[in-house]
């Protein structure tokens, strides 16, 4: 019985470790779709000067200086903030 709880809470371990970064970085995109405001014309582009919590800080280092930036870009496509998180990416790069 107790080697029995042990495995269980060794599979929840693993799951927790797994799943809660998981979620913390997919939950990036969302967030900047609730947060922004009605987008603005500027060139013909949209343009949104929503800033992001500080909580989404190590979210926006990845996207900026990794190879996750890819998949995590195309997570943005799916919401519809692949422009804004590109445009906000290469601001933070350019002001540095």
């Amino acid at each position: 019985m107790a080697s029995e709880r042990k495995r269980i809470g060794w599979r929840w371990g693993v799951a927790a470790m797994v799943g809660l970064p998981l979620m913390y970085v997919t939950s990036y995109a969302p967030v900047v779709r609730w947060r922004s405001p009605a987008p603005s014309v500027v060139l013909g582009k949209k343009s949104s000067n929503a800033s992001q919590p500080a909580f989404y800080r190590p979210v926006e280092w990845l996207i900026d200086n990794t190879p996750a930036s890819g998949p995590l870009m195309l997570w943005a496509r799916v919401w519809g903030v692949e422009d804004e998180i590109r445009v906000t990416s290469s601001m933070r790069r350019l002001f540095r």
